[in-house]
């Protein structure tokens, strides 16, 4: 095993406010707790953030049991906060003196009005690492309006229509978060790049990231080569595609996906000899790339290898391939990934048990060091639940307390 897991956190003194709602840049500030840094969650009001009220794939959205809410807040501190009021504004103002990083995607018209914006936090803080993440940007036509994982990510940077053939009745519904959860790691390392140079010149900075921008950096493979310089068309024509670059169903019903190029002569000679059709070798039309291009022989191709990926399982499959050191992947349900043997052998997955006892599997950040550890998954907490514990620790005095919570400047439980 390549890595062990430390007992030293290496985040451990870095203090982070998340002042984010829903997936992204909650779950970038995830990243910051389970590395040992010290995450407050500052929620609005008593309805805290909103991911709590609306449909989270088919799991429970109880105050106890949560589970998407505790992928993207594990390890956080809640408090809940009226910033409306003087009293809760000054709250976060004490939070934000001592913290090294600010992270939030409220709209930027709504932290203007809040006095949350970057140039009246830069004045007050001016070390802090302001982070804002958005949909489309700060500039443009739609860059004020609401923008989510489907929309901004998926639905225009090309990836939600082009992968699919050009006949097809419906779009795909991606998986809840996709693109939410990749921009997260990468506004992560934004503000490391952020906390790195302030040591160097003691200088907080803005750092902003977007959806729409993470889908086109995601989607570079198709959007470059569609320019009228190279005049590329995607979807590709399926009976076009590579015969060994490619995704095959199996006995079973379930699929195996292909990775490797017909055009590498080596390649082609290694995965038909594997797959018991070394006879396509001996046929003028199939026995190498160039004799299948002039043939059009590709769709042929195609249906000979269909029929013969149906004589195994899939697993069966994955055995001969793995015994040629072919590359292939088993393409798996969500329901398989649960149970996935490398997956729980590298620590990519965990258990985690829910204040009602329920023990739920939760997925890992997916980074690792030989000389650090990393927490374990928390579950879900209710809204505010470490209010009056996070006061105290600012110096606020239980009759401080009792007086927020009168003014509605605070809540919790």
């Amino acid at each position: 095993m390549f890595f062990k897991q430390g007992e030293e956190l290496p985040l451990k003194g870095l203090k982070v406010i998340d002042f984010a709602t829903v997936i992204a840049a909650p779950s970038c500030a995830r990243i910051f707790a389970d590395l040992g840094a010290d995450v407050i969650k500052v929620e609005a009001g008593v309805e805290g953030d909103w991911i709590l009220r609306i449909q989270t794939a088919g799991t429970p959205t109880l105050p106890e049991e949560h589970p998407i809410f505790a992928l993207c807040n594990a390890n956080k501190k809640h408090i809940s906060l009226n910033l409306k009021t003087g009293q809760g504004y000054d709250v976060m103002m004490r939070l934000l003196k001592t913290a090294d990083v600010l992270i939030t995607n409220i709209r930027y018209a709504s932290l203007e009005r809040l006095k949350m914006d970057y140039a009246t936090i830069k004045e007050k803080f001016p070390s802090l690492i302001y982070a804002h993440f958005s949909g489309y940007g700060y500039n443009g036509p739609d860059h004020a309006i609401a923008a989510y994982d489907v929309s901004a990510f998926w639905g225009r940077t090309s990836a939600l229509l082009e992968w699919l053939p050009e006949d097809t009745k419906c779009l795909p519904n991606p998986s809840y978060g996709f693109g939410d959860l990749s921009a997260a790691g990468m506004l992560f390392g934004a503000i490391m790049v952020a906390l790195y140079k302030r040591m160097v010149n003691g200088k907080g900075t803005m750092v902003t990231g977007s959806l729409l921008h993470m889908g086109i950096w995601a989607s570079s493979n198709h959007i470059i080569p569609a320019q009228p310089h190279y005049g590329k068309h995607f979807p590709d024509e399926p009976d076009q595609v590579d015969v060994l670059s490619r995704s095959y169903r199996c006995k079973d019903g379930k699929w195996i996906t292909l990775l490797g190029l017909a055009r590498l002569h080596p390649w082609w000679v290694r995965f038909c000899k594997a797959v018991g059709l070394a006879y396509l070798l001996e046929d003028p039309k199939y026995k190498d790339y160039a004799s299948i291009v002039e043939n059009n022989a590709m769709p042929e191709l195609h249906r000979i290898f269909e029929r013969k990926m149906l004589e195994k399982t899939r697993d069966e499959w994955k055995s001969v391939f793995d015994a040629a050191d072919l590359a292939c992947g088993k393409v798996c349900s969500a329901e398989e990934v649960i149970d996935d043997k490398d997956a729980w052998a590298n620590g990519y997955l965990a258990k985690t048990t829910y204040m009602n006892g329920a023990e739920v599997v939760m997925t890992t950040i997916p980074m690792q060091f030989s000389e650090y550890g990393i927490k374990a998954p928390t579950g879900s907490k209710p809204i505010g639940y470490d209010t009056d514990e996070v006061l105290r620790e600012y110096g606020y005095s239980e009759e401080d307390i009792q007086a927020l919570r009168e003014a509605g400047a605070v809540y919790g439980i």
